[in-house]
């Protein structure tokens, strides 16, 4: 990453989460002890952006609330519509015509990024070059106190979860994904299962009716490459050393 501070960075926060099912904002619900945008919040701190700006619409009030604790300096922007990802970074945009210099969005939701990758153009040719893909450009931020493990756990269940079952690469291989991370999270994974997870990745990928199933294997197999001494802490120290497999049960 340059040295140099961004002019600004835009955090997303408007969206209405209508999957999760939940009254709480998408942004406001909680994850390893913080919520989604406080985990944002916290990673862009070291940074120093010139300015904060955060997009809000769905249930403006309860976290223009939030804000006002956790970032007081943040300045509010606000998408009257929600019109997708694009929209809500030009209306960012507009908010401060002033602005000149570099501009940070991060996004998440695939193949997993660490900060030597945040000077990555958000262009499809880039993002690909660089071993992920441009997908839903949802943020998911991680500091060094997340488990990255477990976070892969809870992606491979949902696609688990989503996948229809008409294909056997997807159906089995999120199947044995899930199996596998629960092993590693309770403290009885072995280096096999890592590599399993590997061969797994390799049978599903390119191999399944749509692009669910490649899109399982992306987080999987960028984590164990840019993160495997964490794999091999759980086989070694018997367990999740973030204490993530204690979350398992109330984490949904």
């Amino acid at each position: 990453m340059t040295d140099a501070r961004p002019a600004a960075v835009i955090v997303l926060a408007a969206g209405e989460g209508k999957r999760m099912k939940s009254a709480t904002p998408k942004v406001l619900h909680r994850m390893c002890g913080r919520t989604l945008l406080g985990h944002v919040l916290a990673a862009i701190e070291p940074l120093q952006p010139e300015r904060l700006l955060v997009v809000l619409g769905h249930e403006r009030p309860m976290v223009e609330k939030f804000l006002a604790e956790a970032a007081p300096h943040a300045q509010v922007v606000v998408q009257e519509e929600q019109l997708g990802t694009g929209h809500a970074a030009r209306v960012a945009l507009e908010a401060v015509p002033d602005l000149t210099g570099t501009v940070l969005v991060m996004h998440g939701d695939t193949p997993l990024f660490t900060t030597e990758h945040l000077d990555t153009p958000l262009d499809f040719d880039a993002a690909v070059k660089a071993g992920s893909m441009n997908g839903t450009s949802a943020v998911q931020i991680f500091d060094e106190d997340d488990c990255v493990v477990h976070a892969v756990l809870k992606w491979s269940e949902f696609f688990k979860h989503e996948s229809c079952g008409k294909c056997t690469p997807c159906r089995e291989g999120t199947y044995w994904y899930v199996g596998v991370y629960e092993r590693l999270e309770a403290g009885l994974g072995t280096e096999e299962d890592i590599d399993t997870l590997v061969d797994l990745s390799d049978n599903i990928l390119g191999r399944s009716f749509c692009a669910l199933g490649d899109g399982a294997t992306s987080s999987v197999t960028s984590s164990i490459n840019y993160f495997r001494d964490e794999y091999l802490a759980h086989v070694e120290g018997q367990g999740c050393p973030f204490g993530g497999a204690r979350e398992l049960a109330g984490a949904h």
